[in-house]
């Protein structure tokens, strides 16, 4: 897997958590918080925070603009305020045949985890498969 999708895939699931957790409150996220999701910036190289927060805000802007599962405004210090939209509260409320709870519920428990004990490989699977599912439901 490619670091950007690595990292959008960890990004985005990190987000849509925190959104639904706090849900329908806005809720702040920072760009220090997230930074250890990120390995490169949009170029695969540039490995400066700057870069890497600029690469996260591509990836949080994305779930606004493109599919619409949050809305995004610009926070104070260093933050972004993000709220889940009712799209993205439907979606992350849907429940895969294959499992027993909903996504938005997987996808805040593996991050939790996955904050919590920095492991990768199982996470790493747990959140591609949470988002995996979440797009196909977009479709």
């Amino acid at each position: 897997m490619s670091h950007n999708i690595d990292s959008f895939n960890k990004v985005v699931a990190f987000s849509l958590a925190k959104a639904y957790e706090q849900f329908p409150c806005v809720c702040s996220i920072s760009f220090d918080e997230m930074i250890k999701l990120v390995e490169y910036g949009c170029n695969g190289i540039d490995t400066t925070d700057t870069a890497k927060k600029e690469f996260i805000k591509n990836c949080i802007y994305w779930l606004d603009e493109e599919v619409e599962l949050l809305r995004v405004s610009e926070g104070f210090n260093n933050k972004l305020d993000i709220k889940l939209t009712i799209k993205g509260l439907q979606h992350l409320k849907k429940i895969p045949k294959s499992l027993e709870q909903n996504i938005g519920n997987i996808l805040l428990s593996n991050t939790k985890q996955y904050l919590k004990d920095g492991m990768t490989k199982g996470i790493n699977e747990a959140i591609s498969f949470g988002i995996d599912s979440l797009m196909e439901n977009l479709q």
